[in-house]
Parts: structure tokens; sequence; C-alpha cells
């Protein structure tokens, strides 16, 4: 069984409850945003769960994590090496520990690279598709000198290459690790009546 919460933790036990009754042998869950161990434990108690991604603090559950600060460090040096001085940020701000690390982490590489972004160059909302077109318009509507932006998620990305591909640019995508999704695009004519295909395992090229 799969399904999908859309961070509200009321569908998030209406699935779990769905997956008991349906007698699954375990569940593996990525919270919705303000999970507590109180929201699971019960759940616990019928059947195993694993937590991946963001974490639930004081609850004894088996986690999967992901290194983000890991992927994203990977993620904004290999921009900065293939020559972008401007790269935007495209993901969650403070709601989440996540997201406080994902932007906290963009932040510090691009000074160690001794790049100053601004905060024009950052578009904090959460992951979806519909986010990701409105922030790319957004971003390209205040800071035009972004050649390159990170994503957090996939649906964050591919929602932002809708937008691009609107404006007719041509765009290149790749996910050099789990933990983020890279976007690179730059003013050229792109054929209009062509969906841009996405693949987070793309490369970028220089």
């Amino acid at each position: 069984m799969f399904g999908d919460s859309g961070d509200e933790i009321v569908k998030q036990n209406a699935f779990i409850a769905r997956s008991i009754e349906s007698n699954v042998a375990g569940l593996i869950i990525s919270p919705a945003v303000g999970t507590t161990p109180r929201h699971l434990e019960a759940f616990g108690q019928r059947l195993p769960i694993v937590v991946a991604g963001r974490e639930i603090r004081g609850g004894a559950f088996d986690r999967v994590c992901i290194e983000y600060e890991k992927g994203l460090t990977s993620a904004v040096s290999h921009l900065v090496s293939l020559g972008h001085r401007a790269i935007g940020w495209m993901g969650g701000g403070s709601n989440t520990a996540t997201a406080r690390r994902g932007i906290r982490t963009y932040r510090e590489v691009l000074l160690k690279h001794g790049l100053r972004p601004t905060n024009l160059w950052e578009y904090t909302c959460p992951p979806s598709r519909h986010e990701g077109y409105a922030g790319m318009r957004q971003l390209l509507k205040v800071a035009p000198e972004l050649t390159a932006v990170v994503c957090f998620s996939d649906l964050l990305a591919i929602g932002a290459m809708r937008a691009l591909h609107l404006q007719g640019m041509i765009l290149e995508g790749t996910c050099p690790s789990s933990a983020s999704t890279i976007l690179r695009r730059h003013a050229a004519p792109f054929p209009r009546d062509v969906e841009a295909a996405y693949s987070p395992m793309q490369a970028l090229q220089p």
C-alpha cells in the first residue's frame, strides 16, 4: 500500500488505521509536520513502524535517516564547480528540523565558497509541484541573476522546471545525492510545444 498524507496528521492516522485493517506486515512512514510520539505509539503496538526522513523527537521508533547536509554540500559545491555564482534555494524554511538543516547548509556552503546569498535568492515553501512552479516564477521575477536553483525535493523541481519551460528556457536537472535536486537554466529558445522531461538522475553539463 502507498499513501500520501499531504502533511496532514488526520489523513496520516487514517492511512495507518487502514493499513492495520488490511493486515499489512509493516509500515514505512515519513511523518507529517507536527507528528509526535503520541500520534504513532498506539499504532506501533499493532504493527512495526519505521520512521523515514523527518525526526520524531522522544519516540522509540526504528528510523532511516538521510544525510541532508552531505547531499546539499555536494550539490551546491557541484554547481559552484560548474561556474555558477548566483545559486538560489527552494524548499522549507523553519517549519521542520529537516528544512532548517537544509537552508542552513545551503547558506553555509555558499559562504564557504565566498558567495553571499541574499533573501531574494530564497523561496521557502512546502514540497509540492504547485509551490515549485510558483517559487520559480517568483525567483525569476525578483532575482533574474540566478543561473541555478537547489530544490529540496523532486516535487518542487518538477514544478520549477515547468515554470522554466513556459518561459522558453533550456534546463537540465540532476540529483547528485538523495537529499536534493539541482536545476540549471539559461535564457535560450526552447520549443514551447515540447514538455520538459525530468529525471532526478540527469547529469548537468558545463
